[in-house]
């Protein structure tokens, strides 16, 4: 009896939320003017090209430390890896119960995590949605 029910419940969600709403809810219509709609295709490619690609790097110990430091991470904090593969010694990895850092030297980047971040908490001196908007 509540299979059947919950079935039927079921159904008709399904079908109530097929339904689409009329399009004159949606705005009004486009009107015809007249005009031609051309489309320009062309077959022939650009001369060149820019290609973008990410090369071994070395990090400086100076923006290492930095931010090692921005990060509030500690030498408690280091750990062997943050999922890559340590393919590479010279990698350094940092991770805490919030946020974590890597550096990837053979891969040419650095990596900093903080999920739990809210983007729309402010600080001091950062201006409100409002204030940015005047």
């Amino acid at each position: 009896m509540k299979t059947a029910a919950l079935l039927i419940l079921q159904l008709g969600c399904i079908v109530l939320l097929a339904n689409e709403p009329p399009l004159s809810r949606l705005g009004q219509s486009f009107a015809k003017s007249g005009g031609e709609i051309v489309w320009a295709v062309t077959k022939k490619l650009p001369d060149s090209l820019w290609v973008y690609r990410v090369l071994p790097s070395t990090f400086s110990p100076h923006a290492i430390s930095n931010l090692v430091a921005l990060g509030s991470f500690t030498a408690k904090d280091k750990v062997a890896n943050l999922g890559w593969p340590p393919t590479d010694p010279r990698s350094i990895c940092f991770s805490n119960d919030k946020r974590s850092l890597g550096f990837y030297p053979h891969l040419g980047f650095i990596e900093y995590r903080y999920p739990e971040a809210d983007d729309n908490k402010t600080d001091e001196g950062v201006p409100t949605r409002e204030e940015v908007r005047q």
